[in-house]
């Protein structure tokens, strides 16, 4: 259809009727026209003969246009020569008649003339504006249609339109980037190409029955790649409805959600992990009760427990036979009632409550029957979870069966001996001096100290030195006869290092037993985390505007705008153009920067051997632009090689030498040196420069996330990069300051653990 069809129909309107009925129009005006004027016959007589054919000529031409007006005054002329002019009839005999005929015809020629000139004038007039409401409405669907198709190119969602059949006719970038299909080699093809054969046919028919339906299908799905890799996608097909009701095409939209099914995945194993974990432990503390009541259960020595108002709570089968009195009598009676001397054997737990054991504590146990066996009582309190006393656990130890009892504790030493070896705990017996008495084979193992080293050595010379005063004291409050628990302090390595370890202690007169967890992958996985969660919530208040998109669209604008109107505005309108396109620029830069951030401790690679020497070569080379324009020149002594991930390491590089490229002194070329030493269990490298230098106040500062020293102007950037360098320093479990005088240069120091010290976090 051409731009004229529509404005050609107003005219053609009009026109039809006329070329039809004009006639008729023209012929019912004259013979209205001669009946007035007969009616007027007796009034004018044969004076004003064309008084009445005038109206009929014009209406005739209003309604008929041309043809009509001038076939009227052609009847008009008849009906006038026949009724009024001498003589009647058919014919005329004077001059002068044939002088008014002649003006009248002219005079309606004229006007038929005039008035078809109206009419045409008019149909122009309507055909103009219709012409503009047409074109007016072609460039505002136009301006939709660009703007809906910038919008679905610049979708982050894959776009594909198909037929009814499925063959695709058109996909955006988005589709490409996830399928690897080009627009030329998709277009044409079927959607069928993406099946990855993981869903059975009937998945695909339940699909093509509600869309075909009419009906909006939404789902997940496998699909695969053209490089045949598979990847799960979510999908949502529209189809789409002409006004007749039936369907046309087919809108179908991806989106790739493997990392969302990565994370599903890592929660559901981190779930399932935990049950386990949990079901473990559940089942380890009934085999342990189970063991522990097996142990009390066969002990020959009378084993009771006594609450804190000195009723037996629980006893053995041991017990039992001594008393002669079954278990469902025994419990919940007073301990004290079964001795010969009840108030001997009331102080006797009195004194374990008060101060939490007694040993060999001498007794008389009196028998059902009247008979009395002397014993020796042995009696602790035990705690719950909390660390209260919550009653005593007493054993009596019958003197007449001495070498039984000998045999008993010797086999349970040995038990407890095995226990000891194959904990994985660091268990302990350390005396009042401070010295081991006993350790497992745990402390060789995570130390590196030998047997004979760890024990010949005051213990709280393994401490680190922020530790010892925090250790004295719990070495007090155990000389105070106190349990210690969850007392946590970092113990120093033969290497060097040290390790975090969580204690629970408990005093045994001069003796302390004491069992230590190594919790320093803890404390690690903690310290991160608590760094992570503070970057993250920081981040997230940023990314929550939801800035990339309306960013990239508002920089595609202000691009369009500088790329079209530059030059042809004023000096202001350039300018305020510039403006614009800059500030979306450092914005885009900004946010870039900020996703970089948050994803240091989230998307990293996993820590792999790396060259230093190489790493820092691929930093320069990604500024090879900077140094060749600055004229930098940059050396380095030789560097060791490091477990790291080697693209983080080679941003930290690529941060430091850009920042002493930017922040270099006016007129002289920026000289960059790096080095590494050994320290301890790391590798302490340097980055130094001979810029302008950091005031000693600000050297925390520059490391906190959109902190900057000097104006944008002078200094571009967005004052993310050295918060980036010192993230990635402590992701590697590394840590980073800098050194530095005004005007001198700065020297930037960070450290990278060995390969045995250094356990990335998962």
């Amino acid at each position: 259809m051409t731009a004229s069809s529509p404005s050609s129909r107003p005219s053609a309107q009009r026109g039809h009727p006329r070329q039809r009925l004009w006639f008729v129009w023209a012929i019912v005006m004259v013979a209205a026209g001669t009946l007035v004027r007969l009616g007027l016959l007796e009034m004018l007589g044969t004076r004003a003969t064309y008084i009445t054919f005038f109206p009929a000529v014009i209406l005739a031409a209003l309604y008929g246009g041309l043809p009509a007006g001038l076939l009227a005054t052609v009847l008009s002329a008849a009906a006038a020569d026949y009724f009024w002019l001498e003589p009647f009839g058919f014919g005329i005999s004077h001059s002068a008649d044939w002088l008014s005929i002649g003006i009248f015809l002219l005079s309606g020629g004229l006007i038929s003339g005039v008035v078809e000139a109206m009419h045409r004038a008019r149909d122009r007039a309507k055909t103009a504006e219709a012409q503009a409401q047409v074109a007016a409405e072609r460039a505002r669907t136009e301006e939709q249609l660009r703007q809906l198709s910038v919008a679905v190119e610049a979708a982050a969602n894959g776009i594909a339109i198909t037929d009814r059949e499925g063959k695709i006719l058109w996909i955006n970038p988005a589709f490409t980037q996830l399928t690897g299909y080009t627009l030329d080699e998709a277009v044409g093809g079927n959607l069928r190409v993406l099946k990855s054969g993981h869903h059975p046919p009937e998945f695909y028919q339940q699909i093509w029955a509600t869309i075909l339906r009419g009906e909006v299908w939404h789902g997940e799905l496998i699909n695969k790649r053209k490089d045949g890799l598979l990847y799960p996608e979510e999908m949502t097909i529209t189809p789409v409805v002409a006004s007749g009701g039936e369907i046309t095409r087919f809108i179908a939209v991806k989106q790739d959600i493997t990392e969302r099914k990565r994370a599903e995945e890592a929660l559901q194993k981190a779930k399932d992990e935990l049950e386990t974990r949990v079901q473990e432990r559940t089942a380890e503390l009934k085999r342990a009760n189970a063991y522990n009541r097996s142990l009390i259960e066969v002990s020959l020595d009378p084993l009771v427990t006594i609450g804190p108002d000195g009723k037996i709570t629980d006893v053995n089968a041991a017990t039992e036979a001594a008393t002669g009195c079954a278990r469902a009598a025994l419990v919940g009676t007073d301990f004290s009632d079964y001795f010969t001397e009840p108030a001997n054997a009331r102080a006797g737990y009195q004194q374990v409550f008060r101060e939490g054991f007694v040993r060999d504590y001498p007794l008389e146990l009196r028998h059902r029957d009247g008979r009395v066996s002397p014993v020796l009582y042995n009696a602790s309190v035990y705690r719950d979870q909390s660390g209260n006393v919550t009653g005593v656990f007493a054993a009596a130890r019958d003197i007449t069966a001495q070498k039984l009892a000998e045999l008993a504790l010797r086999s349970k030493t040995e038990e407890l001996d095995r226990f000891f070896s194959v904990s994985l705990d660091l268990l302990c017996i350390a005396d009042a001096d401070g010295f081991f008495r006993r350790l497992n084979p745990a402390w060789e193992q995570v130390l590196g100290y030998s047997r004979e080293e760890l024990t010949t050595r005051r213990f709280l010379d393994f401490v680190h030195p922020d530790d010892v005063a925090p250790t004295l004291e719990a070495v007090d409050q155990l000389a105070a006869q106190k349990e210690v628990i969850n007392f946590v302090n970092r113990y120093r390595c033969r290497d060097g290092s040290y390790r975090w370890f969580e204690w629970r202690a408990a005093p045994a007169g001069n003796l302390i037993y004491a069992a230590a967890r190594d919790i320093t992958e803890r404390k690690r996985t903690e310290e991160e985390l608590r760094r992570s969660n503070e970057e993250l919530e920081h981040f997230a208040y940023v990314a929550s505007h939801d800035l990339q998109e309306p960013l990239r669209t508002m920089s595609s604008f202000s691009q369009l705008l500088a790329d079209r109107y530059r030059g042809r505005l004023d000096s202001d309108a350039d300018e305020f153009i510039t403006f614009l396109v800059d500030g979306a620029k450092r914005m885009q830069v900004l946010i870039n920067d900020l996703l970089d951030f948050s994803r240091i401790g989230t998307r990293g690679s996993p820590f792999a051997p790396v060259e230093c020497e190489a790493v820092l070569r691929a930093a320069q080379d990604n500024l090879e632009v900077a140094i060749a324009e600055s004229g930098a020149v940059v050396t380095h002594d030789p560097l060791p090689a490091l477990t790291a991930d080697a693209a983080q390491l080679t941003r930290l590089f690529q941060n430091l030498i850009g920042n002493a490229i930017k922040f270099r002194r006016p007129q002289e070329a920026p000289r960059i040196h790096v080095s590494a030493v050994r320290q301890g269990g790391a590798w302490r490298l340097s980055v130094r420069d001979n810029g302008i230098g950091i005031e000693p106040q600000y050297f925390e500062r520059i490391f906190v996330i959109f902190q900057r020293l000097h104006d944008r102007d002078k200094y571009p950037g967005t004052g993310i990069g050295l918060a980036i360098c010192k993230k990635i320093v402590e992701r590697h479990h590394g840590r980073m300051c800098v050194e530095s005088k005004p005007g001198q240069g700065s020297t930037f120091h960070f450290t990278i653990p060995d390969e045995k010290e250094i356990h990335e976090q998962p």
